[in-house]
């Protein structure tokens, strides 16, 4: 994320849930399982938002 401004909205979404990914291994088994679930439901809301966006666009 350091030096490089982001072309998209979307960019911006996929490298938080990029150090999530990362951040998520440290936490213990039972909170592991609930960060899991919200991570990949915000997965899913980006995947749909980028698709939403690209149709808007006309990319």
């Amino acid at each position: 994320m350091e030096r490089i401004f982001p072309k998209h909205p979307s960019d911006v979404l996929f490298l938080i849930l990029s150090k999530l990914q990362r951040w998520g291994i440290l936490l213990r088994s039972k909170e592991k399982e609930l960060f899991d679930e919200q991570r990949l439901k915000l997965e899913a809301w980006a995947k749909d938002f980028s698709k939403t966006v690209s149709m808007d666009v006309g990319v």
